[in-house]
């Protein structure tokens, strides 16, 4: 089954790191094992496609010693084997001091010189059954001749370890890709991957929204401190006027913007991505597209597709990019109206930053766990369960892998209330801060009512208020951003990583090397020193030919 060397020799039993060496190594297969990339963690791909032949049989019978069951059916295990690894096998494993030599072992096969090994033979002739019982000989009695007479080693399995660790290493290794290392560098490689011209429009639209808010609030900050009853009555209008027309063009901005986004950019990357992932798979090598994991696959072509083309422009557009241009009109606000309110509203932001920090530190490590304790396990056992429920059923654990998904789902309860908690106690600190700004600017007007010179007045604190509330909220949302995009960095690092990691298959035709239109008429075909091969790993297939 598609799951690591270890799992398929447990086949759902409790690990024994010591019996399961001894099962190994007596199977010929701790050397192979061991010279894997990940170990005996490695993973063998569906239906063993990384293992040769004489590994898949070597791997079926440490599957079937691990059992420890009390009686063996072995049929035609050695046929599949070479000379030494026969030897190996018969010495460690069938013979009376072998790691089941006190079971009994019934062995069909056609090596007649294993007959003085046993103790009972029956032979079928013709359609009847000869039985002889007889004392078995010792392995030391039988000479070297007879047990070799298979003949010469056969070149499949006398290099399996150099050969087949070769093609582990190539197809079973897990594709390791570095994460791109900020938040601003992601964005550029975002934005050149999905095109500037689109960007481009989607800043004028915000820059246009930013403005038009900035100018709204500036005529209420205004009409707030007015104390001039009869400029008020003007100005109150205007404003009226002026909001309204701001939130009906706003609104229909807003639409307009997501129309451009659903229809234009998410539309465009969808498609630009599904002929990549496409191009990807029609062009890998055959091997390394049928050892990888479907999970793979179907994260590429579903889960990070749809985050790379949906999430993260919503993300750009609202999340940092309106976010960004909010916080510097409320600064200029503040710096116009009020720049005492940046040494009340500074040491929040910063204490607000430092918690952010904490927060996206947090959860990014807890989202992490989540991958690759959670996720991945989940996924594997999910693929197992569908994949190979035949298999399951016939050694009868799927018992033993639904109880696993169980626990997994446990986890991942537990999980989400921590993730909960985390969200609950930053939801706490800013609703702290909130109330530290509105007493400071309360104690603020009762000071300047009794003992400044020109008390404040109820308006001039009310706006005083929302003004320092604004600054704090959209200043401390932009430099909360770190944690916003985790998740998104991740997903377009992976998907970067899985494009231009795996290598490919040479087109079919190579349009810089098409030769001229009039080639075919005028002129002859010849081949000059050719040489050739199938992959870059590999030797020359071809060297030198010329015809």
């Amino acid at each position: 089954m598609n799951a690591t060397f270890r799992e398929n020799v447990l086949m759902g039993a409790n690990f024994d790191e010591v019996y399961f060496w001894q099962v190994v190594d007596a199977c010929a297969l701790a050397a192979d094992a061991r010279l894997f990339p990940n170990g005996d963690l490695t993973m063998i791909g569906t239906n063993g496609v990384n293992l040769s032949g004489g590994q898949k049989v070597r791997l079926a019978l440490a599957r079937a010693l691990y059992l420890r069951a009390d009686i063996y059916v072995l049929d035609d295990l050695l046929a599949a084997v070479d000379t030494l690894v026969e030897r190996h096998i018969v010495e460690r494993v069938l013979a009376a001091d072998g790691i089941i030599g006190h079971k009994t072992r019934i062995l069909v096969t056609h090596a007649e010189h294993l007959v003085p090994l046993s103790d009972m033979v029956i032979t079928f002739v013709d359609g009847s059954m000869d039985v002889v019982r007889q004392t078995p000989l010792a392995l030391g009695a039988i000479s070297g001749d007879k047990l070799d007479s298979k003949g010469s080693m056969s070149s499949s399995d006398s290099d399996t370890v150099s050969q087949d660790s070769g093609v582990a290493d190539m197809y079973s290794k897990p594709l390791e890709y570095r994460k791109i290392a900020s938040t601003w560098s992601a964005i550029w490689r975002f934005v050149a991957f999905s095109g500037y011209g689109t960007v481009a429009i989607m800043m004028v639209i915000q820059l246009g929204q930013t403005y038009a808010l900035y100018y709204t609030e500036s005529l209420r900050t205004r009409l707030m401190i007015d104390g001039d009853s009869d400029t008020m009555v003007q100005s109150l209008k205007y404003y009226l006027v002026v909001n309204a027309l701001v939130a009906i063009g706003g609104h229909q901005i807003c639409l307009f913007e997501e129309w451009i986004r659903e229809t234009v950019w998410t539309a465009t990357l969808m498609a630009k991505m599904r002929k990549q992932v496409v191009d990807l798979v029609l062009s890998m090598h055959l091997p390394i597209l049928e050892s990888l994991p479907s999970s793979i696959m179907d994260g590429l072509f579903y889960q990070t597709r749809w985050e790379l083309s949906h999430n993260i422009p919503s993300v750009l557009c609202h999340t940092m990019l309106h976010n960004t241009l909010s916080a510097a009109s409320a600064i200029t606000q503040v710096v116009k109206s009020s720049p005492g309110l940046l040494l009340l509203c500074g040491p929040l932001i910063a204490l607000g930053y430092a918690i952010e920090c904490w927060h996206g530190d947090t959860t990014t490590l807890l989202h992490r766990l989540h991958r690759d304790e959670l996720q991945r396990p989940q996924d594997h056992i999910k693929e197992i369960l569908v994949n190979s429920r035949e298999l399951l059923r016939v050694h009868g654990i799927t018992g033993v892998y639904l109880d696993k998904a169980d626990r997994l789902n446990l986890m991942e309860l537990n999980y989400r209330l921590c993730i909960s908690a985390i969200h609950g106690y930053l939801y706490l600190v800013m609703a702290l801060c909130t109330e530290v700004i509105n007493t400071a600017v309360l104690v603020l007007g009762l000071g300047q009512q009794f003992f400044g010179s020109t008390p404040m007045s109820p308006g001039e604190l009310d706006a005083l208020t929302d003004l320092a509330l604004r600054f704090f909220n959209r200043t401390h949302t932009v430099v909360g951003l770190k944690g916003l995009s985790e998740n998104n960095i991740d997903h377009l690092s992976r998907y970067i990583a899985y494009m231009d990691g795996y290598e490919r298959e040479r087109p079919r035709v190579i349009e810089s090397n098409r030769p001229l239109a009039s080639w075919p008429e005028t002129g002859k075909i010849e081949f000059c020193r050719y040489s050739m091969r199938y992959r870059s790993e590999l030797d020359l297939s071809l060297n030198g030919l010329s015809f």
